[in-house]
């Protein structure tokens, strides 16, 4: 016989479909997540069939008639029989069938004919979809793991795969912005976290390529930022600045509680400097005087104790300044070809003149008629003003450098 069916699937959502012979009400079991997941109470009536088990068969269509079934056949073996009614969980119901498009139960008994009309699924089994997150967690505290089932790293655990990127940030349209920034952090044998920054170009795979550059190394004690396998870094920093000249660029105040400079010796100061007939382009080491022809410049020095020295010009013999002093945007400040840092104090090696006196370690040194050269001081009268600083290593004769403590007297 036929009958008209009521098919609930939600407390708010009725369904009315014809039936040949029975009655039954679906209701996933998706409220309380120790119930079997991916599965769908089946509840029906047989007419005519004694009290025992029975076979079931369950698919799913993309039509009410014909179409194409999606997912696999659901198998129900041995299924109870109790006054002609069965009450059983339909399982496993593959997720991805849900995903938004209408779907049509079909059954069939022990093999036979499928039982029609179809039945229209509502709303209730697509909420099995959400169980299925594809590698996103959620778990009762809020934590959120993606690719992982137990975020216990944060608010938000991401985990990837061995040679993947966690965090991939890219632009759809290269054509606008070929670049993507990749985040990748992983941890190496020694326990240490390593966060990577990779710069793609043209990869045979057509996902990413190009240069790596290690962003931040942590390794439990120390923070480091430079490039993989310990190289140089890649990339400058900018703090205050979007256009970073230097390792770390500064625009601002920066406030340290001790300043350990590693890379030089000698407090400097960009100048700029006016050639002569006899130096036209000046160097490193040479003795710069004040230019009393041109305000805010030096010249290499020609005359024996001048009283207008200035300095040194640093960076000779390899040992670079330690710091650069600079007012950029100043009255008399260069920063042109002509520009190179005078030492003002420290230790710089300094071109000097021992044709005459031999240079000794602690003498005093002062300016020669040598353009550029320092000399050993022998005139005490002449000495006030005029001395740069004092020997630190020896000159017998000839001209040479010298390592100076450079201070202004």
């Amino acid at each position: 016989m036929e009958q008209m069916a009521m098919i609930t699937v939600n407390r708010n959502v009725l369904v009315a479909a014809t039936l040949t012979t029975w009655i039954f009400i679906l209701q996933p079991l998706l409220a309380q997540p120790t119930a079997s997941t991916n599965s769908i109470s089946l509840q029906a009536r047989l007419s005519g069939v004694p009290d025992g088990t029975v076979n079931l068969s369950v698919r799913f269509f993309d039509a009410l008639s014909g179409g194409a079934q999606v997912g696999t056949t659901i198998t129900l073996g041995s299924v109870s029989v109790q006054g002609g009614i069965v009450s059983v969980p339909v399982s496993p119901v593959e997720a991805f069938i849900f995903n938004g498009n209408t779907r049509y139960m079909e059954i069939s008994v022990n093999g036979g004919t499928p039982l029609i009309p179809r039945t229209l699924v509502t709303a209730v089994p697509y909420a099995m979809r959400s169980l299925d997150t594809r590698g996103l967690r959620v778990d009762d505290d809020g934590h959120v793991g993606i690719k992982t089932t137990r975020p216990m790293y944060g608010s938000l655990n991401i985990a990837a795969d061995s040679g993947q990127a966690a965090v991939e940030i890219s632009n759809s349209n290269p054509d606008v912005d070929p670049m993507k920034l990749i985040m990748d952090g992983w941890h190496d044998p020694s326990g240490a976290i390593r966060f990577a920054l990779l710069v793609p170009f043209a990869h045979p795979g057509g996902h990413h390529g190009g240069t790596s550059a290690q962003v931040m190394y942590w390794d439990g004690e120390q923070l480091s930022f430079g490039s993989p396998e310990g190289g140089a870094p890649v990339f400058n920093v900018g703090i205050g600045t979007r256009t970073p000249q230097a390792r770390l660029d500064v625009a601002g105040t920066a406030r340290v509680q001790v300043l350990q400079i590693t890379g030089g010796s000698d407090v400097a100061e960009p100048i700029a400097i006016t050639p002569t007939h006899g130096v036209t382009k000046a160097r490193p080491g040479m003795v710069m005087v004040i230019d009393r022809q041109h305000d805010g410049k030096l010249v290499p020095c020609s005359t024996a104790y001048d009283k207008a020295v200035a300095g040194v010009l640093s960076g000779a013999n390899g040992l670079k300044p330690g710091m650069v002093l600079s007012a950029e945007g100043q009255l008399h400040t260069s920063g042109g070809d002509d520009t190179l840092p005078l030492a003002m104090t420290g230790r710089v090696w300094v071109l000097c003149d021992a044709t005459t006196t031999q240079i000794r370690r602690g003498d005093s040194l002062t300016t020669s008629a040598t353009e550029g050269h320092a000399m050993a001081v022998t005139d005490e009268l002449k000495r006030p003003g005029a001395v740069i600083g004092k020997a630190m290593t020896e000159l017998c004769t000839g001209r040479g450098l010298v390592l100076t403590l450079v201070n202004l007297q």
